[in-house]
């Protein structure tokens, strides 16, 4: 009797142990299972999240393209964005991030007739005028904007824009981050040529 007992305890003992083994290997396939479903659908959302659309505000990541002239807008490409104006499917400019070689690349190989450093604008800005030899394009005007370590390179085509829309996306630039430095006086340009200062962002 007693070893009947006995066989019948370590038989219970055994079966005891191998149910908990069991509901261990059940809670640790239900973890990894969380987990790495967690983990595709982080996945996901990422490869999916695109920017707000075609229009004033282009967000990629931690990176914001907004300026405050509302008649202009851009779409999102493979090279980075174009400029459109309301009302008018044809492309009047272009942005995207460049290296320093590339830069050099773009101002040694158009026909670059001036350089100019942007006073007092959101960030730190050059201007470099291309004449463009193009029925409808007799101007491109070329802005490099430092947004931190990067490189924007922005271009524009006149008279598809007037220099007032030129100058008054570029003063207005905001990136978010980092953020831009707002001067609290009136700017003024002068268009690349001539010494005639014009105010920017009065409207006529």
């Amino acid at each position: 009797m007693r070893s009947k007992i006995r066989s019948s305890i370590r038989a219970q003992a055994g079966f005891n142990v191998k149910h908990k083994i069991f509901e261990l290997k059940n809670v640790i396939l239900t973890a990894i299972f969380v987990i790495l479903s967690a983990g595709l659908l982080i996945q996901l959302q990422q490869h999916y999240q695109s920017p707000d659309g075609a229009g004033q505000s282009q967000a990629v990541n931690e990176f914001s393209l907004n300026w405050s002239l509302g008649s202009i807008y851009s779409e999102k490409n493979e090279e980075g964005y174009a400029f459109f104006e309301k009302g008018n499917p044809e492309q009047v400019g272009m942005a995207k991030f460049v290296t320093d070689g590339e830069k050099n690349k773009i101002i040694n190989t158009s026909a670059m007739n001036m350089a100019k450093e942007m006073v007092n604008f959101p960030y730190p800005t050059s201007l470099y005028i291309e004449h463009v030899k193009m029925m409808d394009v007799s101007l491109r005007y070329h802005f490099f904007v430092k947004a931190g370590k990067e490189t924007l390179h922005f271009s524009f085509d006149y008279p598809k824009l007037e220099y007032a829309e030129i100058f008054q996306v570029i003063s207005s630039l905001n990136f978010i981050e980092p953020k831009p430095y707002r001067h609290d006086e009136q700017l003024y340009v002068t268009h690349g040529y001539g010494s005639l200062p014009y105010p920017v962002g009065i409207s006529n």
